[in-house]
């Protein structure tokens, strides 16, 4: 009985701790549509996808039809909107993404660079109240925040930092860069 329990409890906090990760695709901003996918690899039998402007105040809003692993996002409709996806599963709860602030211009200056770039590099949640995760495989030299006035407000260069304290930060957007080696990366993210 006991064997049996620590089975049901390492499967459950297995499922608790998965995510579903979504980035965009850098080769897809080149075109008038940007392709958004799971890099984790996991399959769920549902999902939705979820989708608010920036600047509105409101609740995030289920993209009609949008029930796949992957999404192609108009730039017409979605520049300068936040998408999240939600990934069901039958026996257990819902896990919802990162969400992805959607910026046909950095996408495009993303693709410029890529190869300089930290491409597996992912900051969640975004929005973010107090902590931010980073996602990563290469050990970091430096993580530096800047404000919408291209200020530096926050630097560290801890190799083995896997999470940032936000809570100092006023509500607004903020600009990360994380240095690894010659590769760089900045990604915006915003603090609710």
């Amino acid at each position: 009985m006991k064997r049996l329990l620590l089975i049901a409890i390492v499967l459950y906090s297995h499922f608790i701790s998965a995510q579903c990760i979504i980035v965009v695709n850098p080769s897809s901003c080149a075109g008038d549509a940007a392709l958004i996918q799971i890099t984790t690899g996991e399959i769920y039998p549902q999902y939705q996808w979820y989708f608010k402007p920036v600047n509105s105040s409101g609740d995030f809003q289920p993209i009609n039809g949008a029930t796949n692993p992957s999404l192609v996002c108009d730039w017409s409709m979605y520049d300068q909107a936040l998408v999240k996806l939600e990934c069901y599963h039958d026996e257990f709860p819902v896990y919802f993404s990162n969400t992805l602030l959607l910026d046909r211009t950095d996408c495009l200056l993303s693709t410029a660079i890529h190869q300089q770039q930290l491409s597996d590099l992912i900051l969640y949640p975004n929005p973010v109240h107090d902590y931010l995760l980073l996602s990563n495989s290469a050990a970091l030299d430096s993580i530096t925040i800047f404000n919408a006035f291209g200020q530096s407000i926050y630097t560290s260069e801890k190799t083995n930092l896997k999470r940032v304290d936000t809570s100092f930060l006023i509500s607004g957007v903020y600009i990360l860069e994380a240095v690894s080696g010659k590769k760089s990366k900045k990604i915006k993210f915003i603090k609710s």
